[in-house]
C-alpha cells in the first residue's frame, strides 16, 4: 500500500530586510492575503551612556516576513501488532463466522503549516477483481487518537461515524483504527476489500482543485478469510494387561 502525500503552496516567501539589534520580541502572526500570512518582528534594546544613568531605548525597523500557507497531508496504512497487512504483501486474517471483525490501522498526518479538517470515509468496492465479500459499514467502527508533534497523546480516543471529521493542527497526527465487520459467513480464502479515504477541507477549497484526487488520499485494506486447523488423535485403553 503506497502512501498518499498532498502538498499545496500558494506564495513564495518574501522578506523585508531590517536592522538587527541585540534583543528581539517574539514573532507575532497577523492576518495576510488569502493563501499567506505575515509574521512581523521588531527588535528593541536598552542602554545607558557613560556619565548618564538615564536608560535609553533603541528600536529597529519592523521586519515583515510573508509566509506561504502550505496544505500537506498523508494517509498511511500501518501495523500496530505482529500481524502483517497488505502494506507488506499480505492480508489481515478474518474469521469465517458471521459478524467477525478485523482491525485496519492508519496514520493521518497534517504535514502543512495550517490547521486542517479531514473527512474520513470507509466504503466497499464492487465485488470481483479479487473482492469476494462486503463489510457491514453501519456496524463498523472508526476510532482515532490524536497525537501532537512531540508524540504525546492529545485527549482520549474518539469515535466518529462514517463520514465524520478529524481536525489536526500542523504537525499533529491521528492514529485511526477501523474495526470492520463482515455480516455473513464466508468460505476459506475469500478476500474482502475496504477503502479508507481522508479528504482535506483546506485543499478542497483551493481554486483549481476540482478533481477529488487533488484533495483526497485513499488506502485499500484487505482481509482474507482464515479457518482454524483441527487435528483428531485417536487412543484406546484396555484392562487386558499383557494379553492380546
Amino acid at each position: 500500500m503506497k502512501s498518499n502525500l498532498f502538498t499545496y503552496s500558494v506564495l513564495t516567501v518574501g522578506v523585508v530586510a531590517a536592522m538587527g539589534i541585540t534583543t528581539a520580541n517574539a514573532a507575532t502572526p497577523t492576518g495576510g492575503a488569502s493563501g499567506s500570512f505575515n509574521v512581523t518582528n521588531k527588535a528593541t534594546a536598552s542602554y545607558t551612556v557613560a556619565g548618564n544613568t538615564t536608560s535609553q531605548t533603541a528600536e529597529s525597523n519592523v521586519v515583515t516576513v510573508n509566509v506561504s500557507e502550505t496544505g500537506s497531508f498523508s494517509l498511511i496504512s500501518t501495523v500496530v501488532d505482529n500481524t502483517p497487512n497488505d502494506d507488506f504483501g499480505r492480508d489481515r486474517p478474518i474469521n469465517a463466522q458471521a459478524n467477525s471483525t478485523v482491525d485496519f490501522t492508519h496514520t493521518l498526518t497534517n504535514g502543512g503549516n495550517v490547521n486542517d479538517t479531514y473527512t474520513i470515509n470507509i466504503a466497499n468496492i464492487a465485488n470481483g477483481a479479487g473482492d469476494d465479500f462486503d463489510y457491514n459499514l453501519t456496524n463498523s467502527i472508526i476510532k482515532y487518537q490524536k497525537v501532537n508533534a512531540a508524540g504525546t497523546n492529545v485527549g482520549g480516543e474518539i469515535t466518529v461515524a462514517n463520514g465524520g471529521t478529524v481536525a489536526l493542527a500542523p504537525g499533529e497526527k491521528a492514529l485511526i483504527t477501523v474495526t470492520a465487520q463482515a455480516g455473513t459467513k464466508r468460505v476459506a480464502d475469500t478476500n474482502g476489500i475496504l477503502t479508507v479515504t481522508a479528504e482535506s477541507t483546506y485543499l478542497k477549497a483551493k481554486p483549481g482543485n476540482t478533481a477529488a484526487t487533488t484533495y483526497t488520499a485513499t488506502n485499500t485494506d484487505n482481509a482474507l478469510t482464515k479457518t482454524p486447523i483441527y487435528a483428531i488423535t485417536k487412543s484406546a485403553t484396555t484392562n487386558l494387561g499383557n494379553k492380546n
